[in-house]
């Protein structure tokens, strides 16, 4: 059974799109080439051989190749990875004067850049075993903490250490915001896999059918006991359009929303009340 790396190791041809959608964090180093990241806005960065920076999907969802590059990636899925060998709260505290984070490249200095060729050298040959992935990522963390700074490395990761939450608070507080599994890990800044098991863990249902009853005991809520708009409603619940809305309340109550509500509002009439 092959054992499955956080480090791996690729080839990049010159304009080919580098994807991190539903991907967890990753470090970036750049062994050969030069490589630009992809964003919404203006704010591009420029990453060339001999640097490295962390990528995270909800900043970066892709970067493009801008020549040959040869990249070794480190997945970074959990802040808990560099507890073991960061002071959390002093990384927190550091973060603090972050006002605006942009993506920072950093240079690879020739003691790590000796390591990641051994770790480049391993992949190739296979060179591998079931502790790999925890001893090689104990050392490289080791050399991030002995050749930059703690402000570096909590602007490095910040990203994560930002986002570091309660896993049950957050979902209470986003699964409105997205409108998939998928979106919700990206959102979470972990993988799939990954994201689906602690919900498991902390929600006691899987994601997908957690999200779908959460939605429809809300929804059946704000008919019957909100004075919302349809539009109101339909929007804070992120569904495309109107129509859509009302597709989701056929679909799942048989009942178009007006009708949920005009036979709620039937039942609680006084004077019903009193013939029951």
């Amino acid at each position: 059974m092959k054992i499955p790396l956080l480090f791996t190791y690729r080839n990049f041809r010159t304009g080919e799109t580098i994807s991190f959608k539903n991907k967890s964090s990753q470090l970036l180093f750049i062994l050969s080439g030069k490589i630009i990241t992809l964003t919404n806005s203006a704010n591009h960065t420029y990453i060339c051989a001999g640097q490295f920076t962390f990528i995270s999907p909800h900043y970066i969802p892709k970067c493009k190749s801008l020549e040959t590059s040869s990249i070794l990636t480190v997945e970074i899925s959990s802040v808990s990875q560099l507890q073991k060998v960061f002071p959390l709260d002093i990384l927190k505290k550091e973060c603090i004067h972050i006002t605006k984070y942009q993506i920072q490249p950093y240079p690879i200095n020739k003691e790590t850049e000796y390591f990641l060729y051994y770790i480049k050298s391993c992949i190739k040959n296979d060179i591998i075993g079931d502790s790999f992935n925890e001893w090689k990522l104990a050392e490289l963390f080791l050399y991030l903490k002995k050749y930059y700074t703690l402000k570096d490395i909590a602007h490095l990761f910040f990203p994560i250490i930002n986002y570091t939450f309660d896993f049950h608070s957050f979902i209470l507080s986003n699964y409105k915001k997205v409108k998939s599994v998928n979106e919700f890990a990206t959102l979470a800044h972990c993988s799939l896999s990954t994201f689906k098991r602690k919900f498991l863990e902390n929600m006691h249902a899987p994601p997908g059918k957690w999200m779908t009853e959460k939605k429809k005991a809300d929804i059946l809520n704000e008919l019957h006991n909100g004075g919302k708009k349809f539009i109101e409603i339909s929007e804070e619940y992120n569904f495309s359009s109107r129509a859509h809305f009302s597709f989701f309340c056929k679909k799942h109550f048989g009942k178009s929303p007006q009708t949920l509500r005009n036979e709620y509002k039937f039942f609680k009439q006084p004077s019903l009340k009193k013939q029951l």
